[in-house]
């Protein structure tokens, strides 16, 4: 991606290579610096918070959760976020590159966890029936010492995405064909993420494919029943709405950066997708987390 203007964080490594991580909510508040998660932030991995203890509030892109008490969040990589500091918030939170799930390319869930990441952020268990996972999850990651653990937790994480989050998301599609995402897809979804600054145009991505523009929109209207120009420009407007939520710049500079050659051009981009110009889609969201 080019330099964003939403703060970037990495995985955070260890000793141990292994792309997985895990804090208890304390442990987390207590090790680093405030303003490091409650200030806006781009994960360029993906994450995992479950709320044992306390009530609060998270911002998911320019979304608000109201947590509570069995609620799971779920970050894919590229999405901006912020924690609202409550240090009577108890729970766990889950760094991963979600590499460590999948069994290969062909592995037959891959399509169906990643299809779910991209479209669902939270879910609120009625009971705490997934505390369990997560004590075992962070029994076994104290304990991690060997490739034996590292599969226990690769399988009881997977496992704990599969009831939950992949459940869930396939429930939301009972009536469509839109469950999962094909392979094809995910790699055209992939190109739009890291060029949409650059072009706009299905027929890029076409040639980036190596198929024709009929094929891809195929792709695209298989998957997800959008032309491909249409989930170019989704994206192009979630951006947007990330930027004008979290970031301080001015409009004209979020033009620029998202490669309008001008700033009128972002302006009626936005207003034909949202109903609304930047400005004041910016003022709204000011005046939602101010609340």
């Amino acid at each position: 991606m080019s330099e964003d203007m939403i703060f970037g964080v990495e995985f955070p490594r260890s000793k141990i290579d292994f792309d997985f991580a895990m804090h208890t909510m304390q442990d987390f508040y207590s090790n680093y610096e405030r303003g490091l998660f409650t200030d806006p932030h781009r994960l360029f991995f993906n994450a995992i918070i479950y709320i044992t203890h306390g009530c609060g509030k998270h911002y998911v892109d320019h979304q608000v959760c109201h947590i509570k008490p069995g609620t799971i969040l779920f970050i894919s990589k590229y999405q901006a976020h912020r924690f609202e500091y409550n240090p009577g918030i108890r729970g766990y939170i889950i760094p991963f590159c979600d590499n460590i799930l999948f069994y290969g390319n062909d592995d037959p869930y891959k399509s169906r966890i990643r299809s779910a990441f991209e479209d669902i952020n939270f879910l609120h268990e009625k009971e705490q029936t997934c505390s369990f996972f997560f004590d075992q999850l962070w029994l076994e990651y104290k304990n991690l010492h060997s490739n034996l653990s590292e599969e226990v937790i690769r399988n009881s994480l997977r496992t704990l995405i599969l009831k939950t989050l992949v459940r869930q998301h396939q429930s939301s599609f009972e009536s469509n064909s839109h469950a999962h995402y094909s392979s094809d897809y995910c790699k055209f979804h992939d190109l739009i993420k890291t060029h949409y600054v650059y072009t706009r145009t299905v027929e890029k991505y076409a040639n980036m494919m190596g198929v024709t523009t009929k094929k891809l929109n195929q792709i695209a209207k298989e998957n997800t029943g959008k032309t491909g120009k249409e989930l170019i420009d989704s994206y192009a407007v979630l951006e947007s709405k990330r930027l004008l939520a979290y970031s301080q710049d001015p409009i004209a500079s979020i033009a620029q950066k998202l490669g309008f050659s001008e700033p009128t051009n972002l302006t009626k981009f936005f207003k034909k997708h949202c109903g609304l110009t930047p400005k004041e889609f910016r003022n709204l969201c000011l005046f939602h987390n101010s609340k």
